[in-house]
C-alpha cells in the first residue's frame, strides 16, 4: 500500500508539473536544499522520511523531511511555548511538566471524518494524560481550522506551525517537549500509544 501511495504521489507530482509550465518547480531535501527528482523518489521510499507537495500561485514545492527528529530547545523558547499554549487554551500550565502537542492541518480533501476525529476521541489516550502528573497534552489545529470541539484549540497566531510544523505532512503530527528541554518531533500519522513510551 505504501509503495502504491508513493507511486501515485510521484505520478501526480509529475502530472502537476507538466500541466502548468508557468509555475516554478522545486524539490527540497530534509535540509531544505534542492535535490533532483531521482533523489527525491528514492527518499520517498524510505520510511524514515515523509514528503509533502506545496503549491502556491507561482510555485510547486516537493519537500522531504525526517519522520522523527530529536533535539533540544532553549529554556526561554520552552517558556514562550508554555506561555502561548496558556493563552490559546486559557489555562495555567505547569512548567515542570513534559508537554505533548498533537498538531493537525485542515485536510485538503474532506473524507467522511478526518484523522483528527480518531486522535481526539481516543478515550484511553486522553484518560492517560488526565491521570499523569508529569505530563500534559494538547490537541492544536492550524490557524483558521476551527474543529469545533471543546478540547481542541486553534493556533490563532500561527506561532506553533511556523516554529514547529512549518510544512503540512498530512494526517497528524506531534512534538514532545520534555521539562529538561529535550524534544522529539514526529511528522505524519502516528500511534498514540507510542507517545506514552517516549515520555
Amino acid at each position: 500500500m505504501k509503495k502504491t501511495a508513493t507511486l501515485l504521489f510521484v505520478l501526480c507530482f509529475n502530472l502537476l508539473f507538466s500541466q502548468n509550465s508557468n509555475k516554478k518547480e522545486f524539490l527540497l531535501d530534509e535540509n531544505s536544499k534542492p535535490i533532483g527528482m531521482k533523489a527525491f523518489k528514492e527518499k520517498t521510499k524510505n520510511r524514515n522520511y515523509v514528503y509533502s507537495l506545496i503549491e502556491n500561485d507561482t510555485t510547486y514545492i516537493g519537500k522531504i523531511s525526517f519522520r522523527e527528529v530529536f533535539g533540544e530547545i532553549t529554556p526561554d523558547l520552552r517558556l514562550s511555548l508554555i506561555k502561548y499554549l496558556g493563552e490559546i487554551t486559557e489555562s495555567k500550565i505547569d512548567s515542570t511538566k513534559n508537554i505533548v502537542i498533537n498538531f493537525f492541518y485542515n485536510p485538503k480533501v474532506k473524507p467522511n471524518g478526518s484523522c483528527i476525529d480518531h486522535y481526539t476521541s481516543d478515550r484511553k489516550y486522553i484518560k492517560y494524560f488526565k491521570k499523569n502528573k508529569k505530563s500534559i497534552q494538547f490537541f492544536i489545529t492550524e490557524k483558521n481550522y476551527n474543529y469545533g470541539k471543546e478540547h481542541v484549540f486553534e493556533d490563532k497566531d500561527d506561532f506553533l506551525r511556523q516554529l514547529l510544523f512549518k510544512y503540512d505532512f498530512g494526517c497528524g503530527n506531534y512534538i514532545i517537549i520534555k521539562n529538561n528541554g529535550e524534544i522529539l518531533r514526529r511528522l505524519g500519522e502516528y500511534r498514540q500509544d507510542e507517545i506514552r513510551g517516549k515520555l
